[in-house]
C-alpha cells in the first residue's frame, strides 16, 4: 500500500477500492490479505490511513487478525531515522480465515529496523469444507417494480421453456397407489425440478430490476451514473475476453469496479448532506413542486417507530411479544405432521387427481407479494406463467399423490402452509 502523506489518500482509498473488487470475485469465504497495509494501528488519532483501514473491515465483514491475536503495543515497523515503532502490517481475513488462525507471532529477533516478519499459524481443522451442494443466493425479483412489457415478456418466455419440458409419459401413467418404481418416481422429480427451473429462468431475464442501486439517492447524478455506466461497459468487455484473472483488462475492470463502489459508497455515507444541498438547489430554482415533495421524502425517512404495542415498551419486550405471538399462531393445530399426511389407502384411482380446474382456481387465490418457497418459487412466478404450466402442475400433482411421495422441495413448501 501507498506510503502515509495526504497527497497518497486518494491512491490509498482507490487501493482499498480495488482490493474489495478482486474480493467480491472471489468464489470461496475463506481468504485473508496479508502485508503492509501502511495503517498505524497503535496510534489510530494520529495514523491518516487507519480510519479507512478500519472502515473498509467494517463495511466488508473482515477481522483484523492481527489486532485479535497480539497485544496493544506490537509493532512491525522500526523506523531507524525517527527511532520510532509503528504497527503497519497486518492479517486481514474473513470470518472463516480468521477462525481458522490459532495464532501470530511477531519475530522481533529477526530484524531490529525496518519491516519485521511474523508468522501466522493456521489450524486446517478449523477451515470450512468445501462442498458440491449450489447455495441459492437468488435476490427476490421485485414484481411489483415490473411494468406490463416485463411481465409479458415473462409469459412469453415461460411459453417456450414449459414447451420445451419432456413429459415422461409411462410415469404419470401409472395407476399403482403404492408405486415402488424408482424410474417413475426420479422422472416425476425430474418433471417437476425442469419446471421450476423454468420459471425461475424466465423470471431472471424478464426481471430489470434485479438489481435496483441507489439511483433516487442524492448525489447519484453527479457522482456515481457516469461511473457505473463505464464500469458496466468495462465489465462486458471483460466477460467477453473469457473473465480472465490477470492482465489489462482485468485490471481495467477491477479499478472501474472500485471507483464505482467507492462513488457509491460517498453517496450513502453523505446522503443527509447531500439532500440538503439538492434542497437548497431545488429552493433557489424556485421550483416548489419538487422541493416540497422531496420534503416528504425526508419526513417518510424519519418516521419513528412505535415505541410501545399492545402497552408492551423496551425493544427486547416488544420481540418477547412477537415470538410469542407467532409461535401461539404457528403451534395451533394439534394433529402431528403423521396424522395430516394420512389417508385411506382404498381411496380409488379416480379419486386421486389434481385437475386443471383445480390448479386454475388455487393458482387464482394466491396472494402476491409474499416471500418465495423453499424451492425459490413466489406466487407471481405461478401466477403471470403462460397458460402451459397449469396441465404440468396438474400431472405432477397427480402423481405426487398417487404415488404416496411429495418431491423434496414441494415437500418443505406444503408442510409449512
Amino acid at each position: 500500500m501507498q506510503y502515509q502523506c495526504h497527497d497518497n489518500e486518494p491512491m490509498y482509498v482507490e487501493k482499498l477500492g480495488i482490493l474489495k473488487a478482486i474480493t467480491d470475485e472471489l468464489d470461496n469465504t475463506c481468504y485473508a490479505i496479508i502485508g503492509d497495509s501502511n495503517a498505524n494501528l497503535c496510534d489510530i488519532d494520529n495514523s491518516l490511513f487507519a480510519g479507512h483501514m478500519i472502515n473498509f473491515c467494517s463495511e466488508n465483514n473482515l477481522k483484523i487478525s492481527s489486532c485479535a491475536h497480539l497485544p496493544e503495543r506490537s509493532y512491525t515497523y522500526v523506523s531507524e531515522r525517527w527511532n520510532t515503532t509503528s504497527w503497519l502490517d497486518h492479517v486481514i481475513a474473513s470470518n472463516d480465515f480468521h477462525n481458522s488462525i490459532s495464532k501470530i507471532n511477531i519475530m522481533y529477533d529477526v530484524s531490529d529496523e525496518d519491516h519485521i516478519p511474523f508468522k501466522v499459524y493456521i489450524n486446517s481443522d478449523n477451515i470450512p469444507k468445501l462442498t458440491s451442494s449450489v447455495n441459492n443466493g437468488r435476490e427476490k425479483i421485485k414484481w411489483n417494480n415490473m411494468t406490463d412489457n416485463d411481465i409479458s415478456k415473462y409469459c412469453m418466455l415461460t411459453e417456450r421453456c414449459l414447451h420445451d419440458i419432456h413429459i415422461p409419459t409411462e410415469a404419470v401413467g401409472c395407476r399403482d397407489t403404492q408405486c415402488t418404481n424408482v424410474n417413475h418416481i426420479e422422472s416425476i422429480n425430474k418433471m417437476y425440478n425442469d419446471i421450476v427451473s423454468s420459471l425461475i429462468q424466465a423470471g431472471e431475464e424478464s426481471s430489470q430490476n434485479k438489481k435496483r442501486l441507489y439511483t433516487n439517492k442524492p448525489g447519484w447524478a453527479e457522482y456515481v451514473d457516469s461511473l457505473y455506466d463505464t464500469s458496466r461497459e468495462v465489465r462486458h468487455m471483460w466477460v467477453n475476453a473469457g473473465k480472465p484473472r490477470q492482465g489489462p483488462v482485468y485490471d481495467l475492470h477491477v479499478k472501474s469496479k472500485a471507483r464505482f463502489k467507492y462513488a457509491l459508497r460517498f453517496i450513502k455515507n453523505n446522503e443527509n448532506a447531500l439532500r440538503k444541498e439538492a434542497l437548497a438547489k431545488k429552493l433557489t430554482e424556485l421550483n416548489p413542486e419538487a422541493f416540497w415533495r422531496e420534503i416528504k421524502t425526508i419526513n417518510n425517512c424519519n418516521t419513528p417507530l412505535p415505541s410501545s404495542i399492545e402497552g408492551v415498551s423496551g425493544g427486547k419486550e416488544i420481540v418477547d411479544l412477537w415470538r410469542k405471538h407467532f409461535c401461539d399462531l404457528l403451534n395451533c393445530v394439534s394433529n402431528s405432521s403423521v396424522d395430516m399426511c394420512e389417508y385411506d389407502c382404498d381411496t380409488s384411482y379416480d379419486e386421486i387427481v389434481v385437475t386443471v380446474e383445480e390448479v386454475t382456481n388455487a393458482i387464482k387465490k394466491l396472494d402476491i407479494n409474499k416471500a418465495c418457497g423453499s424451492d425459490g418459487i413466489c406466487s407471481e412466478h405461478i401466477k403471470y406463467a403462460d397458460k402451459a404450466l397449469v396441465p404440468l402442475l396438474s400431472l405432477c400433482f397427480t402423481s405426487f399423490l398417487l404415488m404416496d411421495f411429495c418431491q423434496s422441495q414441494c415437500c418443505q413448501l406444503y408442510l409449512c402452509q
